[in-house]
């Protein structure tokens, strides 16, 4: 029969919070990269569906040209 000494640390509360708070804890990190993963997902949608239209896609495929100096483009957005 193990003694109270040994049975407590074998048994310990903070140990049995501690694996509990663990698993808890990969689990909303496993949540949270479904959730970012869900959410890139449909911003890449929205962004293939917004491209796909003939005069507001046409900007964003200007973008994409060679000559096209994207930062200078964007600009006048953040003023």
């Amino acid at each position: 029969m193990l003694e109270c000494g040994a049975r407590k640390t074998k048994y310990s509360v903070q140990k049995e919070a501690n694996l509990v708070k663990q698993k808890c804890m990969t689990q909303e990190t496993a949540a949270q990269n479904i959730k970012n993963q869900l959410k890139s997902s449909i911003e890449n949608k929205k962004i293939e569906e917004f491209e796909r239209q003939p005069i507001h896609g046409q900007f964003c495929r200007d973008l994409e040209r060679p000559s096209v100096d994207k930062e200078k483009s964007l600009a006048w957005v953040c003023t």
